[in-house]
This record gives structure tokens, C-alpha cells and sequence, in this order.
């Protein structure tokens, strides 16, 4: 039984590295063209990120509507997110949440082997200290996840916005 799973298994392997050696030209130029797309906007620290899954630490993973996002530019975020978890200490009717508009402090963006690109940065505000998280891929995938003192860990999932 064991063979037989390990057989499957490497068949599909093949067949999944076979195929992404035979795309077609007009994919490959697309593929380069959105990893150039994502790597320039990286680069410059001006990008989007719109989410459209979340995931909170305590509660089961949700789909988001159309609306949420993270906005990098040079040296602020404007964050537009929810939040579901919970919260430690916050103002009287909940504060700001995750909807805030802020400097960046403490950026730094690390490349990796695998195509991916981790991004960090912290935000402090009158409610909270937040660490952010993002892992942006070639193409534009990405998982944001933020820590903060004031409430449980959350993290997202969302594509970035490269201007089609």
C-alpha cells in the first residue's frame, strides 16, 4: 500500500513539474510581466494588498467581501481590515481596530530562495502597538499577519493590487 502511495505521489509530482515546463510563451510574458509588476512596487514601498480571507486565532477562517485592504507608501500604512479575536484592552466601543492610517517604523523587506518576499514593519498609535508580517509572492499572492500588545494574533489572505 505504502508503493502504491509513493508511486502516486511521485506521478503527480511529474506531472505538476512537467507541466509548468511546457507554458505557453503568451503565459510565460504574462507570469515575467506580473513578477516584475510585484518586485518594482516592493521595491518603491508603494503597494496594495486587498484581502479576501481571514484568519483569527481563536475563530474558524472566514471569506472577506470586497473592500479590505493594506496600503504601503514609503512611510505609512493605511490599514482597512477587521478584526474578529480577542481583544485584551481597548477604548469604550471597540476603538479603531485595525482602520488606521500611520507611520511605519522599523521596515525591512528580506528576499528568499523561493520566490517569496517577507515583509516587516511595526505601527503604534493611540490604541496599540501592531507588528505586521507580509509574505508577497512572485505572483502577488500574499499573507499579511499581525501581531499587537492590546489583542490576539490575525492574519489575511489576498492578492496584490498590480495595476492590471
Amino acid at each position: 500500500m505504502k508503493k502504491l502511495i509513493g508511486a502516486l505521489l511521485a506521478l503527480v509530482l511529474l506531472v505538476g513539474c512537467a507541466t509548468n515546463k511546457n507554458l505557453s510563451p503568451e503565459k510565460a510574458k504574462r507570469m515575467a510581466e506580473t513578477t516584475q509588476k510585484v518586485n518594482e512596487a516592493l521595491n518603491k514601498q508603494l503597494f496594495t494588498i486587498e484581502v479576501n480571507h481571514v484568519y483569527p486565532q481563536r475563530l474558524p477562517a472566514k471569506a472577506l467581501s470586497y473592500g479590505y485592504y493594506v496600503r504601503v507608501t514609503a512611510d505609512s500604512v493605511y490599514s482597512c481590515l477587521p478584526y474578529f479575536g480577542h481583544a485584551y484592552r481597548v477604548p469604550y466601543g471597540g476603538g479603531k481596530g485595525l482602520n488606521f492610517a500611520e507611520k511605519i517604523t522599523d521596515y525591512v523587506m528580506q528576499r528568499g530562495k523561493d520566490g517569496k518576499i517577507n515583509i516587516y514593519f511595526k505601527v503604534n498609535n493611540k490604541e496599540d502597538r501592531y507588528d505586521y508580517r507580509l509574505e508577497v509572492f512572485d505572483n502577488g499572492r500574499a499573507f499579511v499577519d499581525i501581531s499587537s500588545d492590546e489583542r490576539d494574533r490575525i492574519g489575511f489572505a489576498g492578492m496584490m493590487d498590480i495595476g492590471k
